[in-house]
């Protein structure tokens, strides 16, 4: 792919892959791990931290696995994720590094505007007081160790963290710790009904890019939870989407045979 290129839905899901040479297996795995290690990539979704486990297998790394190990041991290799603590000092710390100076002196402390965070749909607080950083009401400790080559090290706590971060703008962060992507950026505030609950979401959304193969509700029909809304068609599979609230339909947004994009509104209820 060059840049310009439309990447639409009917593209291959493989739009690109790394490949390594070494004179042995031996160098070779260990430079498919380093290069795994400083590959930063934002926009779309990638199995990069999935492969580095992987790579760190037995089976793998003394060559004896075979082409069902992966089916049968995928589990064990799917990414465990940092803890919040861990994804909020790295954005910290790569405040401290764009003020220049090594403290929060100059960086004039956690922005007002992220004081609500979201980090991969989980909502955070976040603040900033006597010059300690603290997470959902949890003092972190933790300290800018070094920087090379844009991969940052910190100490939060007792535990060293390696990783980088991509800032769009001061609202809106991309976080790679061991080959995770976390996505940092400003919380909506939430919707509350007027008993200050929060209100419950009255929308469907698409998860993923599809084609919708039959809609089984109009408006005016009221549903429950569990009531069968449509069927889409995805990565060659059907997927039946069901209601998660009691209400009423009141808008259709597709119809069969239409394509639709990850995160389309496809049914409004009441």
């Amino acid at each position: 792919i060059r840049p310009g290129d439309v990447v639409s839905t009917f593209y291959d899901p493989m739009i690109a892959k790394v490949v390594v040479h070494g004179p042995d297996r031996h160098t070779a795995i260990s430079r498919l791990q380093d290069t795994l290690a400083n590959l930063n990539i934002v926009g779309v979704s990638t199995n990069t931290a999935f492969v580095r486990s992987l790579l760190k297998s037995e089976k793998f790394l003394s060559g004896t696995m075979n082409a069902n190990y992966v089916d049968q041991n995928h589990k064990q290799f799917l990414p465990k994720g940092a803890p919040v603590e861990q994804v909020c000092a790295m954005v910290a710390a790569k405040m401290i590094i764009d003020s220049g100076d090594s403290t929060w002196s100059a960086v004039g402390g956690w922005p007002m505007s992220l004081s609500m965070v979201t980090i991969n749909d989980q909502i955070v607080s976040v603040r900033l007081r006597d010059n300690q950083l603290f997470v959902n009401d949890t003092t972190v400790d933790f300290k800018l160790i070094s920087v090379s080559d844009n991969m940052i090290t910190v100490q939060v706590g007792n535990q060293l963290v390696k990783g980088s971060v991509t800032s769009a703008s001061k609202d809106a962060h991309m976080v790679f710790i061991d080959g995770i992507k976390y996505a940092v950026y400003k919380a909506e505030p939430v919707k509350r009904t007027s008993t200050g609950q929060p209100a419950k979401e009255m929308t469907i959304k698409s998860h993923m890019p599809s084609r919708i193969m039959s809609v089984s509700v109009k408006v005016g029909d009221r549903v429950s939870v569990g009531t069968k809304l449509l069927v889409t068609e995805a990565m060659k599979m059907e997927h039946v989407v069901k209601s998660h609230v009691e209400g009423v339909v009141e808008r259709v947004h597709c119809r069969p045979g239409q394509t639709v994009s990850s995160g389309a509104l496809l049914v409004e209820l009441r």
